[in-house]
């Protein structure tokens, strides 16, 4: 429980900006993996509203806890009106096999937006699959492979016209601190292709 104090005192404060939480993600989707037990992240990241580099960015600030075994909760805000809160549970079914299956929801507390799905790991390399409740029904399926013990790559798809093909890079600067960048190619090719860059802070509490 002590381990649990420094984020119980933070919730009343968190309360008025949770958002659109979804933890552990892949490039454009959710990861049907949680957040380890009592590990901690802090994710800023700012995202174009079209392909071109300029000013126009959308930022967004979130935390990711795993708050219990098997279990996570994450919040944030886009400092604009738009926060909710969000969940993910993620078991593993079969050892042998190395076989996850995982069932989460954004938005929480207002209309939940659930997904859930399976993950296997490989030798080098994971595959996720799975349903997104959001945008009327989509199928998801992901990729993510480790490079360089610092450098990890991450492809994912959505299907459907609001769906999209997604392509992410994590470089690792230090054990705590780590960089993303990610591009959208959306299935509609009247709408904008986007990106997104992000650091985070992540920590063991306790430790």
């Amino acid at each position: 429980m002590a381990r649990l104090a420094p984020v119980l005192a933070a919730l009343p404060l968190l309360l008025p900006v949770l958002a659109y939480a979804q933890s552990s993600t892949m490039a454009g989707g959710p990861s049907f993996k949680v957040q380890k037990t009592n590990r901690i992240q802090f994710d800023y990241r700012q995202t174009s509203r079209s392909e071109a580099i300029d000013g126009r960015y959308v930022k967004n600030f979130q935390i990711v806890y795993g708050i219990y075994k098997d279990f996570e909760l994450a919040a944030d805000t886009d400092f604009d009106g738009s926060n909710r809160l969000g969940a993910k549970y993620s078991v593993l079914i079969d050892a042998k096999q190395k076989l996850r299956f995982g069932i989460g929801a954004n938005d929480i507390t207002e209309d939940p937006d659930v997904y859930l799905g399976l993950v296997k790991d490989f030798d080098g390399y994971e595959i996720h699959a799975g349903y997104l409740e959001s945008n009327e029904g989509q199928g998801f399926i992901g990729y993510r492979r480790r490079l360089t013990p610092e450098l990890r790559f991450t492809v994912d798809h959505s299907t459907g016209s609001r769906g999209r093909t997604a392509a992410r890079f994590d470089y690792a600067l230090t054990e705590h601190w780590l960089l993303d960048a990610r591009h959208y190619f959306p299935n509609d090719s009247t709408r904008d292709r986007t990106h997104r860059f992000g650091i985070t802070y992540a920590m063991d509490l306790g430790k």
